[in-house]
Order: C-alpha cells, then sequence, then structure tokens
C-alpha cells in the first residue's frame, strides 16, 4: 500500500476537512496502491491539515464522472467542465474516513526540501504513522455551550478570573480570522467560511494550552429554523469536556430583552434549549467526552468541575 500526498486549494481542502466535498478530481489516475490522501492545503495555508481513506475511483467521460459524482462534488458544474475542459477522461477519487490533524502540519518536518506537487505525490505508507505521531490530538479545549441568553458568557468570564484559563468567544475567533481570510471561490458559502475562520484561529489560540471555548451547539439559520452546528466542526475543535450552560425559558427571555430590548416567542426559546442539550448528548457520545449540564445558578458546582478538569 502507499499513500499520496496531494495538493488541493485551501477551499476545497477545507470542504474535504468538513466532509462537505466527497470527490477529488483529476486529470492523472492514480495508483490503485494507494489506500489513504494526505490533504496538502495550498498558498495560504501550506500545511497538511488531514488524511482521507480512498473508497474507490471512478473513471469516464468527463461528463459520466460527473453525472456520477455532482452530487457531493462540493464544485460548480462550470468549475468541473473548465477543469476538464478537452479532456477525454476524467478521474474522480471517492473520500471516506476523513482524520482531521489537530497540529496542522509543515510537510518540510516531513519531506525534505518539499516541494508541492503539481497533482500528487506518493509516499511509502510508512508516512502514514509519521503524520499522526506528528500530530498527536491534543484534547486542550473546554467547550462551554448554551443559547443566547442561558448565561454562559457571564459563567466562562467568572472561571476565567477565578481559575486563570483563558476565555474565549467562537465568534471572537471567527471576527480575528476574517481580519486575514480572504477566499475568490464564491461556491464557498458563509456557514463554511464561518467554520474554517473558527478552526484556523482555534489552532492557533489552543496551541500548547488549554482553553474555554463559549460557543453554541446550535443556531438560527437565515430560514429562521433551528440548524445544528455539524459534527465535523466538533471534530476540529477535539474539545474534552463539553459544559451546557443552561436557564428556564422566563430567565432567558428577560436577559434577552433587557440586553436587546426585544420580546422573543417563548416557543421558539423553549425548543432551541431542547434543541441545544439534544446535541450537547450527540456530540459527546459521537466524540465519547464527558458532557456536564448546570444552570448559570449552579456557579460553585461549575467551578468544582473545572477545577477537576485541570489538575
Amino acid at each position: 500500500m502507499k499513500l499520496a500526498l496531494i495538493s488541493i486549494k485551501p477551499e476545497f481542502a477545507f470542504k474535504i476537512l468538513f466532509e462537505q466535498k466527497k470527490y477529488e478530481y483529476r486529470k492523472v489516475l492514480l495508483s490503485k496502491e494507494v489506500s489513504h490522501l494526505v490533504i496538502y492545503a495550498t498558498v495560504p495555508i501550506q500545511k497538511i491539515i488531514c488524511i482521507a481513506s480512498v473508497k474507490q475511483i471512478i473513471q469516464g467521460s468527463p461528463s459520466k464522472v460527473w453525472e456520477m459524482t455532482k452530487e457531493e462534488s462540493g464544485i460548480t458544474r462550470s468549475f468541473y467542465r473548465e477543469y476538464f475542459k478537452s479532456k477525454k477522461n476524467a478521474y474522480a477519487i471517492e473520500l471516506e474516513d476523513i482524520q482531521p490533524l489537530d497540529s496542522w502540519l509543515n510537510p518540510n518536518s516531513l519531506i525534505e526540501n518539499f516541494v508541492p506537487p503539481q497533482s500528487f505525490q506518493y509516499l511509502q505508507y510508512d508516512y502514514l504513522k509519521k503524520i499522526k505521531m506528528e500530530s498527536r490530538r491534543c484534547q486542550n479545549v473546554i467547550f462551554v455551550g448554551g443559547i443566547h441568553g442561558a448565561g454562559k458568557s457571564t459563567v466562562c468570564a467568572r472561571i476565567q478570573d477565578d481559575l486563570s484559563i483563558e476565555s474565549i468567544t467562537a465568534s471572537q475567533l471567527i471576527k480575528r480570522e476574517s481580519k486575514v481570510f480572504n477566499t475568490q471561490n464564491k461556491s464557498v458559502d458563509n456557514a463554511l467560511e464561518n467554520q474554517i475562520k473558527l478552526i484556523k484561529q482555534l489552532k492557533q489560540e489552543a496551541s500548547g494550552k488549554r482553553i474555554v471555548l463559549d460557543g453554541h451547539l446550535t443556531l438560527i439559520n437565515k430560514k429562521h429554523d433551528i440548524e445544528s452546528i455539524p459534527l465535523s466542526v466538533f471534530r476540529q475543535i477535539n474539545p474534552s469536556h463539553i459544559l451546557l450552560i443552561t436557564a428556564t425559558a422566563e430567565a432567558i427571555l428577560n436577559r434577552l430583552h433587557a440586553r436587546d430590548n426585544k420580546i422573543y416567542d417563548v416557543n421558539l426559546i423553549q425548543t432551541m434549549c431542547k434543541k441545544e442539550e439534544e446535541h450537547a448528548e450527540y456530540i459527546s457520545k459521537a466524540l465519547n467526552i464527558p458532557l456536564f449540564i448546570f444552570t448559570s445558578d449552579d456557579y460553585s458546582k461549575i467551578k468544582d468541575i473545572f477545577s477537576s478538569i485541570l489538575r
């Protein structure tokens, strides 16, 4: 068996990372001996960000391959047609079992005098173990979730003061990265773009230290529906624990009214609380990590939990 290190533009590499792109297209046939792709995100990232297993390679005329793969292509038809313009054959590498790297790797640490391949570069299978060893998944993040008005930000601020552990919000990380993040590809939607921004900044913030990440497990989308943050995002966050802060609908309504001077629908608040808790339980089970659920009034218990985690 072999590996293939493959160069991919960041917008498409991140779609693979967040499981929104199942197929990677190439004009040259990949060796059948390749079991895994090592995903190298090109300029400006210039890092190895994940490993993906190769399920199969679909080949045929460009039109035939597109019809077989278009639903999970992660690209537009026009982009695909331009890429395979004047080509008689197209190759689609079907990917599965995406393995994110906790520390994105500089390929020079693995390959002497590394030069990004135009398409792909074959590596010995031994490199799979080397890559995993170079990027051990360190769980440096404690995730604190809860809907707006539940009191999680107040809890996080108190924990930061009392236990001297840095607390930062997901929105702060996204805003920081917005100053440097740029994509020329309009196929990257806002939700994915924000996820990319969050993870890029988080990997810098949580490098070598424990932090508290103040965020949400569900959000209201543009259609005003409650939408769960995908499991793939939490795989990137790689939290050691999840703490969910809850409150009664009445308490949340009062806080939101005081903050925004707006009246919110009590049924929506109750539904959001339920969805947030259900998704927290799902993420906890999927990642096999502890979940603690408290109200913001349980601060002494929350502090005890944090103290035990930080020992």
